[in-house]
């Protein structure tokens, strides 16, 4: 770099193969991101899951790394757990929600500000509602015996893994 003042007085012109003032280097070239890891299939809406990636460049920052979340099958995106340092694992809470069309993606922006989005999960199944009980009436017919008759469903994934009656004799 050289300038002149307005008395006309001018600074050294650069010669060839003298040494630059400043050396800039444009990165151009956004960093490589994989997915390794992450929940598939049905999962409880709030549940911490571990998610694992592989991400490399030249010039990846000290918290590079970004978990983001699609809760319409990847067609927008919303960060779930920032600045992430680029250990290769995070534990990140999913939203406490229920639906079906909840995706995962890893993305890495290095210090030009070049990004990558890694690989899409496989589509996940939130399910924050629990199963709903209705007690459908008793029968004391046959005493000693008492039958008592429910209905379980659970609208969030229509699978109800157990249930458990509970009951009080009375005086006890």
């Amino acid at each position: 770099v050289s300038a002149e003042n307005e008395a006309g007085v001018k600074s050294e012109v650069p010669r060839q193969r003298s040494a630059p003032m400043q050396t800039l280097l444009v990165d151009r070239t956004p960093p490589k991101v994989k997915m390794l890891s992450c929940p598939t299939g049905l999962v409880a809406g709030g549940a911490k899951v571990e998610v694992t990636w592989e991400a490399s460049d030249t010039f990846l920052g000290e918290t590079p790394v970004v978990v983001e979340i699609s809760k319409d099958n990847a067609r927008t995106w919303a960060p779930l757990s920032i600045d992430l340092p680029n250990v290769g694992r995070a534990l990140v809470e999913l939203p406490k929600e229920s639906g079906k069309a909840f995706r995962l993606r890893v993305r890495a922006t290095d210090e030009a500000g070049n990004s990558t989005a890694g690989d899409l999960s496989a589509p996940l199944t939130l399910d924050a509602d629990p199963p709903e009980i209705t007690v459908q009436g008793i029968d004391r017919s046959r005493l000693p015996e008492i039958l008592v008759r429910y209905l379980v469903s659970d609208p969030g994934s229509n699978v109800v893994s157990w249930c458990k009656l509970w009951y009080r004799a009375d005086g006890v």
